[in-house]
């Protein structure tokens, strides 16, 4: 700035350069510049005022900007100000402009010629305003078939249709207005309105309003509540406006208040005929009509009383600079707050008391409360319900005191405290000891179905501030109990003992033993503050471990496991195999898929189930965002007893093998090497030459075994290889030929055409105990060497497997023979009498036979 200004004279300019408006803004962006000069061409001529502002680039509320101008061109001459403002940008691809022309006296201050337009939007009118009576003369239409533009102008993220007419005009000393204006989709910020009517006269607009008119709207939501329909009703008496208002919510719940405004010596008084909430069987009803009388700064409560179902609400005294209220609470039914938000599922009642008292900038509040068989959505699924708690304390200074707090519940839930908490700075001293179910934490186990059991003791401070607490106290339990599915792991006699000293919990002792056999134990330190930083050491004592399915395992070892427990922690160290086996399945087949299920007008007992196991209405798992998880930097070391077995194989591996990276893709370094192993098939044993293990993301391991034998002039190559699950065993030979040949060489030492039929059985048998159930294709072409019309490998209940073949005798005549891997042998015969009617008999080995005359028919 630079220059001089008086009152008859000047000479001044002045520059304003901010370097983004995102500096003042959040919802902007941009460079701006302001220049402004105050100049007269000699004493006692009129001062010309110009101020010019421009945003060459930038964004409002996320939209862009371009070449925005606002500029003011004032004459002040005798203390009066005469001129026009005008401005123009381009606003997402749309030009915006206003023009208005200023006029300022001692007796009246006046905008004339108001106008504004931006892609379709049209604001005008003319205001004027008497300087004595301070009151408004003009009219201001709005014509917007979208406010979006107009509202990014305002930093303000809304959109729909607004148009109206808001009329101003002294009657009777006072400010009257008209308003008639309706809105259609409009949406501002949080809050939407589907569609919106209203109109209106009001007088005494500065004062207590006097009112005559109507409100209509329909699908209104605002704070997580949506309001159906609304309807409001006013109608002036006089200096007295009667009022009505009823509401209906989405959650079918109906809302009705009425009464009168009118005004008094000093102030007005509201006097409610009826306010009444009510849903189905719950009701909360003003129990009798009252009055509230404002005063200047004080309002005064005409013991207003709602009865609530089968409790009530009372609320009686004074506010004002000086407060004397108290409110009392009986039997009040908590599930009045569905009402509002079902989504709370709150039950239980609540009695109490609270007075306050003292200067209205330093408030002393007296409280007490007890709670009776609470339970919520939150709380129901974690076996602590119902609940009942027992509070009393004072609030004042901006800190609550707590005398004394219990809560008490199923589960083995029972807390006891007292102590006091500063909103503010520090001051913070809260004492808790009970103990509590440890059930409360599966909240955080929903992902994964973890299930936590038992109750741990603590005997807790709290110190410093609520910004920055501090801890200190131990917590300890015993006999707790961990199952977690996705692990297939149980763990047993959960026992351990923490302290707390500051923002860290130092484990002295937490042991466990595993259901399958052995156990573990952990010390060490985490945080409890930020994302729980963690310095643990993990033992483990010969523990026993199976994934249920192809896995087991004994193991001891030692590891430690840092950093922050919600980020990516570490887990290093050694890890001694003492044994596993890994099982070679006899079959597998492809998992199920899940049921394709929609999920209509779900009731909210089953929505809530839904929502815990994270699936939407359509049946499919909702995506769960989750850090990386846990790293590793194991190395286990096995030197032998590692056997895979299963389907005729029967090898041990050992070594030493380092495993790397996220749980979720393991990236292992080394691989596991053959001490010995051999494939059995028909009595025949074949030993392999080589073969690894190595593991990957899971417990099913990669397998790739080899072996050589002779068999009279060829030799024969046997390959296992793939994951365990999905195992494949290949046969080929040099010189080469095809599968079934080689199988036959090998087992019989013959090729194909120089099989009995029984021998061809028997090879069909090994194949099928190979590929693990199911011929494929080496099973089908032995069928068709043997010239059978079936043969299929098949098993019974126990799992033994066996050979089922069957030809044709005649055309109508057919035989079959099961020959089992355990010696046992059926025959059977099916002779079509007719289309319609069959005989069928069998015998076993035993001399047991049976015969059936079975009639069909299809339709």
């Amino acid at each position: 700035a630079d220059g001089t200004y008086a009152s008859d004279t000047a000479d001044f300019a002045v520059r304003l350069d901010l370097v983004d408006l995102a500096l003042v803004s959040d919802a902007a962006s941009g460079a701006l510049v302001v220049k402004g000069t105050a100049r007269s061409a000699a004493p006692e001529a009129p001062i010309a005022l110009a101020l010019d502002a421009e945003v060459a680039n930038g964004t409002l509320a996320g939209r862009s900007l371009r070449d925005a101008t606002l500029g003011l061109d004032l004459d002040l001459l005798g203390g009066r100000i005469s001129g026009a403002i005008d401005g123009t940008a381009m606003l997402d691809g749309h030009q915006a402009r206003l023009t208005t022309q200023v006029a300022l006296d001692a007796v009246r201050q006046a905008l004339t010629g108001i106008g504004f337009e931006v892609a379709g939007t049209r604001i005008s009118g003319e205001l004027a305003r008497a300087v004595d009576t301070e009151l408004i003369t003009g009219r201001i239409d709005v014509a917007a078939p979208d406010v979006a533009l107009a509202a990014a102008l305002l930093l303000q993220d809304a959109a729909g249709a607004v148009n109206g007419r808001i009329e101003l005009a002294p009657r009777d000393g006072e400010q009257a207005a008209t308003v008639a204006a309706n809105v259609a989709n409009l949406r501002l910020n949080d809050i939407a309105i589907g569609r919106a009517d209203i109109a209106a006269t009001v007088g005494d607009l500065f004062g207590v309003p006097v009112i005559d008119g109507t409100i209509e709207a329909r699908t209104i939501a605002a704070a997580g509540t949506t309001i159906n329909t609304l309807t409001a009703r006013a109608s002036q008496s006089g200096d007295t406006t009667r009022f009505d208002a009823n509401a209906a919510l989405a959650t079918g719940t109906g809302v009705a208040v009425g009464g009168a405004l009118s005004p008094m010596s000093g102030g007005y008084r509201l006097a409610l005929d009826h306010a009444n909430l009510v849903q189905g069987s719950l009701a909360a009803r003003l129990a009798n009509p009252t009055a509230i009388l404002v005063q200047g700064d004080s309002v005064v409560l005409d013991a207003v009383r709602f009865a609530v179902g089968s409790g009530s609400i009372t609320a009686s005294g004074s506010a004002g600079n000086a407060l004397n209220l108290s409110v009392d609470i009986a039997a009040l039914p908590l599930s009045i707050a569905n009402a509002i938000m079902p989504s709370l599922g709150l039950a239980g009642t609540l009695d109490g008391r609270a007075t306050i008292t003292g200067a209205a900038a330093d408030p002393r509040v007296a409280f007490e409360a007890r709670g009776a068989g609470i339970n919520a959505t939150a709380i129901a699924p974690y076996g602590i319900a119902p609940l009942s708690a027992n509070l009393r304390g004072t609030y004042a200074g901006n800190a609550v005191s707590l005398d004394a707090l219990s809560v008490n519940g199923a589960g083995g839930l029972s807390v006891t405290g007292s102590g006091r908490v500063p909103l503010a700075g520090g001051g913070l001293a809260v004492s808790l000891t009970g103990s509590a179910p440890l059930a409360l934490a599966n909240q955080f186990l929903l992902d994964r179905g973890g299930q936590l059991s038992g109750t741990a003791s603590f005997n807790a401070q709290a110190s410093g501030s609520l910004a920055d607490p501090q801890f200190g106290g131990t917590v300890s339990t015993e006999g707790a109990g961990y199952v977690d599915p996705e692990l297939n792991l149980r763990l047993t006699n959960i026992a351990g003992r923490a302290n707390l000293s500051g923002t860290t919990a130092t484990i002295e002792t937490l042991s466990a033993n595993l259901a399958t056999g052995g156990s573990a134990s952990v010390s060490g330190t985490v945080g409890l503050t930020g994302a729980f930083p963690a310095n643990l050491s993990l033992n483990v004592n010969s523990a026993r471990y199976a994934d249920g399915e192809l896995f087991v395992a004994t193991v001891s070892g030692g590891l430690a496991l840092t950093g922050n427990l919600t980020g990516t922690p570490l887990l290093a160290g050694t890890v001694q195999v003492e044994q596993a086996n890994i099982t070679v399945p006899e079959g597998f087949g492809g998992g199920a898929q899940l049921i394709d299920v929609q999920h209509r007008a779900a009731p909210p007992a089953v929505q809530q189930t839904l929502d815990r196991a994270k699936i939407t209405t359509n049946g499919a798992p909702v995506p769960q965002t989750r850090s990386p998880g846990m790293l590793l930097d194991i190395t286990l070391n096995a030197p032998n007893q590692i056997f895979i077995r299963g389907r005729g194989l029967d090898a041990e591996v050992g070594g030493s093998v380092r495993l790397t990276g996220p749980l979720a893709n393991i990236q292992p370094v080394g691989a596991f090497s053959l001490n010995r192993g051999r494939l059995s098939i028909l009595g025949q044993r074949i030993t392999f030459e080589r073969g690894t293990v190595t593991l990957v993301g899971d417990l099913d391991p990669q397998l790739d075994f080899v072996a050589l034998t002779e068999s009279g002039d060829i030799t024969v190559i046997v390959t296992v290889s793939g994951r365990v699950s999905a195992l494949q065993i290949g046969f080929s030979s040099n010189p080469q030929l095809p599968e079934d040949e080689v199988l036959a060489r090998l087992i019989f030492k013959r090729s194909m055409g120089e099989l009995s039929p029984l021998q061809l059985a028997q090879l069909a048998a090994a194949a099928g105990e190979l590929v693990g159930g199911g011929g494929g294709g080496l099973v089908d072409s032995l069928r068709g060497a043997a010239g059978l019309a079936d043969l299929d490998v098949v098993t019974d209940a126990q799992g033994n497997v066996g050979v089922e073949a069957g030809t044709y005798l005649q055309e109508n005549i057919y035989l079959g023979v099961t020959a089992g891997a355990n010696g046992q042998s059926k025959v059977t015969i099916n002779l079509d009498v007719t289309d319609d009617l069959t005989v069928k008999g069998a015998a076993d080995q035993n001399g047991n036979s049976s015969l059936g005359v079975f009639f069909e028919r299809d339709y």
